[in-house]
């Protein structure tokens, strides 16, 4: 699988495309691409190497306003053996959805389509992870 097909996979294919595992007592998580498995996405909720901020701060955080808390990891993108990228996204209404980390600009608050793809892939219920893109007033960004 070349690079452009397995960010294709990511962005395009929808979340059940992807087979979710736990171990470790559910703080490793892997979500594996069911027409690929050597494509995968790992996270781990108890490892600091996955941490990113435990106290996530940005004003838009403040836009949950009853759990105004957030905390960030890293998600990362395999190949077999071969780390392809990372995101970070962040956890947002009590852990409620992971949300992709945003980049400022003049066009407003934007979210990769790769981090977004991601996203839809690990949140539990896309649903609420397109209200919390609403509550966050994030756009995903067509350009890669």
């Amino acid at each position: 699988m070349k690079y452009e097909e397995a960010m294709r996979a990511i962005i395009e294919e929808p979340p059940d495309a992807w087979h979710k595992t736990s171990f470790g007592r559910g703080v490793h998580e892997v979500w594996v691409y069911r027409n690929d498995p050597h494509l995968r996405i790992e996270t781990d909720w108890g490892d600091e190497r996955f941490a990113h901020e435990s106290d996530y701060k940005e004003p838009w955080v403040k836009n949950f306003t009853f759990h105004p808390k957030a905390s960030s990891r890293y998600f990362y993108v395999y190949y077999g053996a071969s780390l392809i990228t990372n995101h970070i996204l962040v956890s947002v209404d009590e852990g409620k959805a992971q949300l992709p980390q945003p980049s400022f600009g003049a066009k407003g608050t934007k979210v990769s389509r790769d981090a977004y793809g991601i996203a839809r892939i690990v949140n539990h219920d896309e649903g609420d992870l397109e209200a919390a893109m609403r509550t966050a007033d994030f756009t995903v960004d067509d350009e890669r």
